[in-house]
This record gives C-alpha cells, sequence and structure tokens, in this order.
C-alpha cells in the first residue's frame, strides 16, 4: 500500500455508494498497467535491434560499394556519437521505472483489520496513487522511444550525407 502518507479517514460504507464498482477497476487498472509498461521495453528492445543492425551494416555495405569513403569523415563521426546517445537512451529507457503494485504483505499486515468496506476502501485509495505511479513509468518509455527515433532519423541522414558526398 503506499507509503507516502495515510489516507484521509475512511468514509462510512453509507457515503461510498460506488466503492464496489471502483473496487472492481483496480484489477484491470494494474493489467493495463502491466501490459503498456511491458509494450514500452518490447518498443525500446525492438528499436535498440533495428538501430544497431542499421548502424553497423550501413557503414559496411556504403564502404564496399564506394572504397573512397573516409571512416574518419566529420559526418561519419558524428553519425557515431548520435548512435551512441540513441542506445545510450535505448537503454537508459529499457531499465529504468518499475511498476507499483499492490503489496500483498502490507495488507496482510496493516489492512486485515478493517471491514470490507474499510479494506475496498484502502485497496482503491492506493490503487489511484499506483495508477499515477505506473502512467509516469510508462510516459517515460514512450519518451525515450520517441528520442530514439528522432537520434536514429538524424544518425541516418548523417550516414546518407557521409555515403552520398563522401
Amino acid at each position: 500500500m503506499s507509503d507516502d502518507s495515510p489516507p484521509p479517514e475512511i468514509p462510512s460504507p453509507q457515503d461510498m455508494p460506488g466503492l464496489d464498482v471502483a473496487y472492481g477497476l483496480v484489477q484491470p487498472s494494474y493489467q493495463w498497467a502491466l501490459a503498456r509498461f511491458e509494450a514500452g521495453n518490447t518498443r525500446l528492445q525492438t528499436m535498440l535491434t533495428v538501430i544497431v543492425s542499421a548502424s553497423l551494416a550501413v557503414p559496411a555495405v556504403a564502404g564496399a560499394l564506394n572504397k573512397s569513403l573516409s571512416f574518419t569523415d566529420t559526418r561519419f563521426l558524428l553519425a557515431g556519437v548520435v548512435f551512441l546517445a540513441a542506445v545510450a537512451v535505448g537503454v537508459y529507457g529499457r531499465h529504468t521505472g518499475t511498476t507499483t503494485l499492490a503489496d500483498p504483505q502490507t495488507m496482510l499486515q496493516n489492512l486485515m483489520v478493517l471491514s470490507e468496506a474499510e479494506l475496498k476502501y484502502r485497496v482503491v485509495y492506493d490503487a489511484a496513487d499506483h495508477f499515477t505511479r505506473n502512467a509516469s513509468a510508462i510516459e517515460r518509455k514512450w519518451r525515450c522511444a520517441g528520442a530514439m527515433l528522432g537520434l536514429f532519423g538524424l544518425e541516418a541522414a548523417l550516414l546518407l550525407a557521409w555515403a552520398l558526398g563522401g
């Protein structure tokens, strides 16, 4: 459950007519977060694979087709720096952020003394906080994917300029 602050005083059950409906949305909200989090990780991993493959293949093919290309050309070196930045962003995005889930141990220790309505209220209260945290972690992964795409586009333009201008 949330460690930041205790929830406000738990309302009486008659003051929470929608509690059962809200409680029913808790599990799907966690399932959504886990699916989106994994989709973000999968996208980052796929982009890393494509960027590394393309970044290694283009210079090899271009160098084989045009022996006069210089691998010390500024455009080629800049493309290498941009490549490293894209990979760094991808690795960062892939390995940061976690999903926040309900902790059954905390429930066992702290919440089993509550009535059913009080327990449901606490679960919904904490799930709202977890949803916000999870959405933030997911958004960070998607922002990293967008940054990687932009960096890869810049790298591709630099490699193209190098290959055609060399």
